[in-house]
């Protein structure tokens, strides 16, 4: 164990916790810390789905608020965002708004959604790791598009 303790002191790596955004950590890092990397992963993208609802109801006050799938296509739609990454009038800012929208979309749908529906899958502790740095490559993103388009959360 000294010796364990010895190298890292002396090679000190990124903490992978340290490029995780803050919503991920607040909803994930205990349950992937005690082992529960299924539910760990899946909290991830319930509070990405979370936090878009609240972003809904914020630009939309007393409307139905959407969900899962259709929450992602309706405030990342490239057509009408009501969440807006970047410029969309040129070719490259609609393939990024697009892309956010398919990102979304998926993980709600390939991500969320299966352990919602059943308590079967269980999954690694990479699996999960991976689960998250894609959910934080998300969560970063939505923190764009609520600065490009002046959202206060």
């Amino acid at each position: 164990m000294l010796d364990y303790l010895l190298h890292e002191a002396e090679t000190p790596e990124l903490d992978t916790w340290s490029l995780i955004h803050p919503r991920i950590i607040k909803s994930s890092k205990k349950l992937y810390l005690d082992g529960s990397y299924t539910n760990a992963a899946t909290d991830a993208f319930i509070e990405i789905n979370e936090r878009l609802k609240i972003i809904f109801n914020i630009i939309n006050p007393g409307s139905n608020v959407p969900d899962g799938v259709s929450l992602m296509t309706t405030m990342f739609s490239p057509q009408k965002p009501l969440l807006q990454l970047c410029d969309i009038n040129n070719p490259t800012g609609k393939d990024k708004q697009t892309g956010l929208m398919n990102m979304a979309q998926g993980a709600i749908s390939a991500l969320r959604n299966p352990k919602s529906h059943s308590n079967s899958e269980i999954i690694s502790a990479e699996e999960a790791m991976r689960r998250l740095m894609f959910a934080n490559m998300i969560m970063y993103q939505i923190d764009e598009a609520i600065a490009y388009s002046n959202i206060m959360e």
